[in-house]
């Protein structure tokens, strides 16, 4: 039984590292897609600018658009890294 020990620590230890690449590559998947956010909002800039579609609806979302970047970051940590989700 005492034998055991090393090569069960073993399998833990791998299974453990890849669950845990696993979880990563997903939340870093997710942060990769938090900069077309700033593309949308760069889009419609440009759509507002070029007189497309003009208002306060469009000068406004700009700013809003590009702020989802802040608030998606912490987000999308809270919510894949299992650390943060326990806290929760």
């Amino acid at each position: 039984f005492v034998m055991c020990a090393p090569i069960t620590m073993t399998i833990i230890f791998f299974v453990r590292r890849r669950l845990i690449e696993k979880i990563a590559s997903v939340a870093l998947t997710y942060q990769m897609l938090l900069p077309s956010g700033l593309g949308i909002a760069a889009t419609v800039w440009i759509v507002d600018l070029m007189g497309i579609a003009y208002g306060e609806f469009t000068q406004r979302s700009e700013m809003g658009i590009a702020s989802l970047f802040a608030l998606a970051s912490p987000l999308i940590n809270l919510y894949f890294l299992p650390p943060y989700r326990r806290f929760l």
